[in-house]
């Protein structure tokens, strides 16, 4: 009896929590928007949020360049350098070889690749 209390007394507790932080987006109070910039800041997690946001700017900050049609392939195994702690391995996957794996995703890795013409690659 006491634990369904407490659940329904949390349930309630956080319901009206969310309820009340839901209020100013519904009033379309201005101040009270943050950009996605500053969410990301707050919550501290927004690594995602940051990233499409930056990407998004990007894209419009460039929409007018040329769009050179040159394919660029970079091989897994023509890295130049790669930090001591970061983990790969190069070898075939999905049916193409020379495929990089970083499978700790940490440190870094560089390289070095010749761009022929000023532009946006896809």
């Amino acid at each position: 009896m006491k634990n369904t209390l407490f659940r329904r007394v949390v349930s309630s507790v956080m319901a009206l929590t969310l309820m009340a932080t839901c209020v100013p987006a519904v009033l379309g109070d201005d101040d009270s928007t943050l950009t996605a910039q500053e969410a990301a800041e707050d919550s501290g997690t927004g690594t995602d949020v940051v990233r499409q946001t930056s990407y998004s700017n990007y894209v419009e900050k460039y929409a007018d360049a040329a769009r050179p049609d040159h394919n660029i392939e970079v091989l897994g195994s023509s890295y130049i350098a790669k930090s001591d702690d970061a983990v790969i391995t190069v070898g075939e996957l999905d049916g193409k070889s020379n495929v990089m794996q970083w499978t700790n995703q940490v440190g870094s890795i560089t390289y070095e690749v010749e761009i022929p013409e000023d532009g946006v690659y896809n």
